[in-house]
């Protein structure tokens, strides 16, 4: 049977809305505050980055996750059924996460957060990829790979501006 992506990619976005909105609702006091983005970046995101230069802003969301106010993050997910080559990541030369990180990277430029990248492969556990090297796993160039529920149970204000 025949896997859709959009949809795979979609629900992992819902997962990780979810998830995150229970980490932080206490903050936050709302149930659900981490939403799927449904432009996913494709308004401002890639090719349409020019957009960013001729719209107001103010209002705009980018990453996959709509984030509640003063969250440090904008956040990419990616959901596969296979995991990385550990060659190319050993390498340091990897298509895929390149891809990735001048994704975020872009969006981090103009929402002027922090990059993170979320991703899960099928029966394997969730990852957070970012230019935050503590804890992480495995490193990538300027990157570190780190398990998604350690980076979860860091202090929130970690996560959030104007928390001390």
């Amino acid at each position: 049977m025949a896997i859709n992506s959009k949809k795979k990619g979609n629900s992992f976005e819902r997962l990780i809305s979810n998830k995150l909105s229970e980490r932080f609702k206490i903050h936050t006091k709302l149930e659900q505050s981490f939403r799927r983005n449904s432009d996913s970046g494709s308004y401002f995101g890639g090719s349409n980055i020019s957009r960013c230069g001729t719209h107001d802003l103010s209002n705009a969301t980018f990453g996959d996750i709509i984030t509640p106010d003063n969250f440090k993050f904008v956040i990419e997910c990616k959901s596969y059924s296979s995991p990385l080559s550990l060659k190319n990541i050993m390498k340091q030369s990897d298509p895929k996460i390149d891809l990735w990180i001048k994704q975020v990277s872009q969006d981090s430029e103009v929402s002027g957060l922090c990059p993170v990248i979320i991703v899960k492969y099928n029966n394997h556990p969730i990852y957070v990829i970012s230019k935050d090297k503590s804890d992480c796993l495995v490193k990538y160039k300027e990157w570190g790979f780190m398990d998604f529920d350690m980076w979860l149970n860091k202090d929130t204000s970690y996560f959030f501006k104007g928390i001390k």
